[in-house]
């Protein structure tokens, strides 16, 4: 069966980075093609793979999500997502825009922990350097 490479023109999923791709292979009929797909996303590796992998599972709606990575020396991973009949393609780009909001969330929490350490950080002493 032939490919078809999944349209994303909105989200985080729009902004991959060069050389990414996301690719859905279609199954044997309409309804089954819309709620089990597999999605591969290139210049990726585990550290999406099963992030993605572990948002999705806790998702309503979600059969089965599972990745893999088809060879350690292919820079790509292949995301399996089964849904209850959901769209897989909407779950995947929703699971995006959770990671996309965690993230956020992470920079957000450093940027005031940073801001707190320089605070506390910035008296005279820090200035001058730490001397016996």
């Amino acid at each position: 069966m032939k490919d078809e490479v999944g349209s994303l023109t909105a989200g985080p999923l729009s902004s991959l980075p060069v050389g990414s791709a996301v690719k859905g292979g279609p199954a044997d009929n309409e309804a089954c093609r819309a709620s089990q797909l597999t999605f591969t996303l290139t210049g990726e590796d585990h550290t999406l793979g099963n992030t993605v992998r572990s948002i999705l599972v806790r998702k309503a709606g979600v059969e089965f999500a599972g990745y893999s990575v088809p060879h350690p020396t292919q820079p790509e991973i292949n995301i399996r997502l089964q849904t209850t009949g959901e769209p897989a393609m909407q779950l995947l780009r929703e699971t995006f825009d959770d990671l996309a909001n965690v993230c956020d969330h992470l920079d957000m929490l450093y940027d005031q922990a940073l801001e707190a350490f320089r605070k506390v950080n910035s008296g005279p002493s820090a200035e001058q350097g730490s001397s016996p």
